[in-house]
């Protein structure tokens, strides 16, 4: 776990303004914003070794939820008609209706993503409503995952992106630990 520089919050500060301007950007452009948690069942090594397990899963997700917005998501068309992710590192906090255990899984490591899609897409329901209808793609045997949570955003798209960052912005984790989806189309391919 890679951490921030304490003594300058600007560049911090400037990087969670830019996702959130970009989010909101999208958002006017008629692109369905969403909210997403992943929580993971047990993941072994602590802290270091968690990271990298839990972006791979949310890029499974990702890569598996593509297929069903956009035909052939690996053509040579632009990245900016693809879906896209902004996943960062989360720790769970004590709160009355969670379960104790639920808090100490992975430590109550976990993520947050906000999930924008833009507004031609091949799915015929919203896709809130494809995750809760189709949750067995996403949750299964072969998963990590123990739950995903999606919800629309109403409004204040710039506030639940800083939300999801909210890690970052406490210098928990540094940006370099925020995952970005769609990579590069040659990175995708690899």
């Amino acid at each position: 776990m890679a951490i921030a520089n304490l003594h300058d919050a600007r560049p911090i500060d400037d990087t969670i303004k830019g996702y959130a301007r970009f989010a909101s950007q999208r958002v006017a452009q008629g692109w369905a914003p969403l909210i997403v948690t992943m929580m993971f069942n047990r993941l072994h090594g602590m802290p270091e070794p968690i990271l990298p397990q839990m972006f791979d899963e949310a890029s499974r997700v990702y890569q598996t939820f593509v297929t069903r917005v956009v035909r052939r998501p690996l053509s040579p068309r632009s990245v900016d008609d693809l879906p896209v992710m902004i996943a960062a590192p989360d720790f769970s906090v004590g709160k009355t209706d969670k379960p104790i255990a639920r808090i100490s899984l992975n430590d109550g490591l976990h993520l947050h993503a906000i999930l924008r899609v833009p507004p031609r897409s091949r799915l015929p329901i919203p896709v809130d409503e494809h995750f809760r209808t189709h949750q067995a793609l996403y949750v299964n045997d072969r998963s990590k995952l123990s739950t995903l949570d999606v919800r629309p955003i109403n409004d204040g798209i710039e506030l639940a992106a800083e939300y999801v960052l909210k890690s970052v912005r406490r210098r928990r984790f540094s940006p370099d630990e925020v995952l970005v989806l769609p990579r590069a189309l040659a990175e995708m391919r690899d």
